[in-house]
């Protein structure tokens, strides 16, 4: 069996943030990041959007941590998608390399080391290992400086704030066609007709709605059924 699945899917709280998903695309959020090594003092947020290639045979536990709302993209799409990337897992021990990256950016003036780092990530904290995520982002490539990142030493700044900040990324959202979609996942099926009719509120040819509901599954099926 595969360690990874073909399929690369984003996971939420919230059936209202997959109808935005379905109607504008994936939108770059600031989340907030830690520097490592000579940086550890520093913080700062940068537009992302996080997915997983999880097999959903092993999704149970992503799924508790992050929402039992998703959408599974089809990996023929990813492929297509320039800015999409798996983060790269560090040891705690890797200080050295984190350093060299950070010299050799600082060294060429290259301001993008923001957005480099932000696909870093330690592999484990406290009572987290975070490799078994096996995380992806999207970070886009964004050319002006004043939305590429936000120095929080400089700027601090709480969620709320980030999330009104978040309106200035609104231009860069991943979109997609609806044959990009693998799987539509809802929490139980008490939500299936709900997701239907977003489906209809979103699209209205009616083949896109036949085969986008043919889509929904369950987090009670991926724990029967995979």
């Amino acid at each position: 069996m595969a360690i990874s699945a073909k399929t690369l899917f984003h996971f939420t709280k919230d059936i209202c943030t997959i109808k935005s998903i379905l109607e504008i695309g994936f939108w770059p959020r600031y989340c907030r990041e830690d520097g490592w090594g000579e940086d550890k003092n520093i913080s700062w947020a940068v537009p992302i959007v996080c997915f997983t290639d999880i097999p959903l045979s092993k999704i149970n536990d992503h799924i508790y941590k992050y929402g039992s709302f998703g959408v599974g993209m089809k990996r023929e799409w990813v492929r297509e998608q320039k800015d999409i990337c798996p983060v790269w897992y560090l040891n705690q021990t890797s200080i050295d390399v984190v350093n060299q990256l950070r010299n050799a950016l600082q060294e060429r003036n290259i301001p993008a080391h923001y957005r480099l780092f932000s696909l870093l990530k330690k592999t484990e904290g406290g009572k987290n290992y975070y490799y078994d995520e096996r995380e992806w982002r999207y970070i886009p490539n964004v050319k002006n400086k004043e939305l590429c990142f936000i120095n929080l030493q400089k700027h601090p700044m709480n969620k709320d704030e980030l999330k009104t900040e978040s309106e200035k990324t609104k231009s860069y959202c991943l979109r997609f066609n609806p044959d990009d979609i693998q799987y539509i996942i809802i929490d139980d099926e008490s939500n299936r007709s709900r997701m239907i009719d977003i489906i209809k509120q979103v699209y209205s040819d009616v083949k896109t709605v036949e085969v986008l509901s043919s889509k929904i599954i369950s987090k009670k099926q991926i724990e029967e059924d995979f």
